[in-house]
């Protein structure tokens, strides 16, 4: 289990890495929203969190000035490396959460699940961008694609990777083995160097009509003894048929 959930948090931790690519790729290209840096602005604006967001800017920038960077540009690199932070840490912790419940569950595919995720998460990001940004209605319904669609684009990658390396591996089958009439167990088979499997024991040496009545063997058809009986008598001497032996004179 435990190595289940490392293997999702490690999933969802290269995942939501390749989500803020394409984020930052919309940002640069079409203009649309960033939402790493909207959910880290609007969480700085709750009282209770701001508290440990400066905490986290302080350390970070303490850190920057110990190895020599200059302080004055080392502000604004630690709020963002604490946005995107944010994002790739929620998607690592969803990704174990989610591989662990599936594995829990033993269920087979995650795709349903992983779907409910990203919308889960994606639902709330798309609200606090709209706040923030407060597009009009074409931009609107375009952020909305854009955030939402993403994040259930990630959470259904989520699931098929757990389809591949998470879920549980089905132990094979049993093979049915055929009892034999006499002793409850089948005769030992034994294979020639030729590659052809034979039966050994007290089985092979039983005519063909106890063979077929315990299912190993079938019988010929009744036309075909009788065809083998004739060929055999025409090949016969006349007088073989015919004379009676010297034991019936």
């Amino acid at each position: 289990m435990t190595r289940t959930i490392l293997t999702g948090a490690l999933i969802g931790l290269a995942f939501s890495i390749a989500l803020t690519a394409v984020f930052f790729a919309g940002e640069q290209v079409a203009g649309l929203p960033f939402p790493p840096f909207d959910v880290f602005d609007w969480t700085a604006r709750i009282e209770q969190l701001g508290g440990l967001i400066t905490f986290g800017i302080e350390a970070m920038i303490a850190v920057i000035t110990a190895l020599g960077g200059d302080l004055s540009a080392a502000s604004k690199p630690a709020e963002q490396l604490m946005a995107i932070g944010g994002l790739v840490g929620t998607g690592a912790v969803v990704g174990g959460a989610l591989f662990g419940i599936l594995r829990a569950r033993g269920a087979g595919s995650g795709v349903r699940a992983g779907l409910v995720a990203g919308a889960v998460i994606g639902a709330p990001v798309t609200l606090i961008s709209h706040s923030l940004n407060q597009p009009p209605l074409d931009g609107l319904v375009a952020n909305t694609l854009w955030i939402l669609g993403a994040y259930l684009a990630w959470g259904y990658v989520l699931g098929v990777a757990y389809a591949g390396v998470g879920r549980p591996i089905e132990a094979a089958p049993a093979p049915v083995e055929t009892a034999s009439a006499a002793g409850g167990r089948p005769p030992p088979r034994s294979r020639s160097s030729t590659g052809a499997t034979s039966w050994s024991g007290s089985a092979g040496r039983l005519p063909s009509s106890r063979l077929w009545a315990q299912g190993w063997a079938p019988l010929p058809p009744t036309h075909a003894r009788a065809s083998a009986s004739s060929a055999r008598r025409q090949r016969m001497p006349l007088c073989a048929q015919t004379c009676p032996t010297p034991a019936t004179r």
